[in-house]
C-alpha cells in the first residue's frame, strides 16, 4: 500500500512538473512577437516616404490589378489601356483587386499595405524554419529578425523597387516548404501542392528558382540515395500536383511561346 502511495503521488507530481513546464514552454516563444512587431513598424514607417508606390514595377503591378479590379474577373490583356497580352502571373493582382474590393481601400493602398502581410508572413516562416533547424524559440526570433532587418529582400527595399509578388511568392515557397517537409501525413502535402502552385501563379522568376531548384535536387536524391527516396518521391509529387493546378496559367503561357515578345 505504501508502495503504491509512492507511486501515485510520484505520477501526480510529475503531471504537475510536465503541466509547469507546459506552460512557460509556450511561453518562450513570444521573443518572436518581437519579429513581428519590428516588421509592422518597419513596414508603416516606409509607407510614410510616398503615398504612391514609387518605381515602374509598382505602377505597373497596380496596373495589372486595377484592370482586374475593373474587370471584375482574371483578364489576362490590358484593354482598353493598351492593346497588350500578358505573360505575367496575376496571381498576386487578384489579391490586389479582391482585396480592394472587400475594404473599400485604393488598389494603390491595398499594394502599399500588402508589404506588411508579406513581410510577416515570410518571417513566420523563417522562424519557424529556425527552430526546427537550431532547436530553440530563441534562434528563431534571432532568425526571423535577422530575416526583418538583413535580408536584402525584406526591410525597405520590397517596397522601394516594387517587389509585392517576389515577397508574396517567397512567403508561399518558404511555408510550402515547411508544409512538404515538417508535417507529415497528407495535410501537409496537400497544403505544400495548394502553396507551390500559388508560387507558379503569383511570380515567375520564384516559379523557375523555387520549382526547377527543388525538383532538380529530388530527382538527383531520388536517383543517389536510397534512403531518401520516399522524401523525394513526395517532393516530386507535390511538384507535379501543383503544375496540374497552376495549368490554367502554365498552359496558356506555353500556347503563346512564340509571342512572348508582344505580350507585357
Amino acid at each position: 500500500s505504501t508502495m503504491h502511495s509512492a507511486d501515485a503521488s510520484s505520477a501526480v507530481a510529475g503531471k504537475g512538473v510536465e503541466s509547469d513546464s507546459d506552460g512557460p514552454g509556450h511561453l518562450r516563444y513570444w521573443p518572436v512577437l518581437l519579429s513581428f512587431a519590428a516588421a509592422v513598424v518597419l513596414q508603416f514607417y516606409a509607407l510614410q516616404f510616398s503615398m504612391l508606390p514609387p518605381g515602374v514595377d509598382s505602377s505597373f503591378h497596380c496596373v495589372v490589378a486595377q484592370r482586374q479590379f475593373d474587370a471584375g474577373r482574371a483578364t489576362m490583356d490590358l484593354w482598353p489601356l493598351e492593346e497588350l497580352r500578358l505573360n505575367y502571373p496575376i496571381g498576386s493582382h487578384l489579391w490586389l483587386a479582391v482585396a480592394a474590393r472587400w475594404t473599400g481601400l485604393e488598389v494603390h493602398e491595398v499594394f502599399r499595405h500588402s508589404f506588411v502581410l508579406a513581410l510577416c508572413g515570410a518571417a513566420l516562416c523563417v522562424g519557424a524554419w529556425t527552430e526546427k533547424v537550431f532547436g530553440s524559440a530563441g534562434h528563431a526570433a534571432a532568425g526571423a529578425l535577422a530575416f526583418v532587418f538583413g535580408s536584402y529582400q525584406a526591410s525597405f527595399f520590397p517596397y522601394t523597387w516594387g517587389g509585392l509578388p517576389s515577397a508574396l511568392a517567397m512567403w508561399q515557397g518558404l511555408a510550402a516548404w515547411y508544409c512538404l517537409f515538417q508535417l507529415p501525413g497528407r495535410g501537409g502535402l496537400v497544403a505544400s501542392v495548394i502553396l507551390l502552385s500559388g508560387v507558379t501563379m503569383t511570380h515567375h522568376h520564384t516559379m523557375v528558382a523555387l520549382l526547377g531548384g527543388t525538383g532538380m535536387v529530388a530527382a538527383v536524391g531520388f536517383a543517389i540515395w536510397r534512403e531518401h527516396r520516399a522524401a523525394c518521391v513526395r517532393v516530386l509529387v507535390a511538384l507535379v500536383g501543383s503544375a496540374v493546378i497552376a495549368g490554367i496559367y502554365l498552359v496558356p503561357l506555353a500556347r503563346h511561346a512564340g509571342e512572348i515578345g508582344h505580350t507585357g
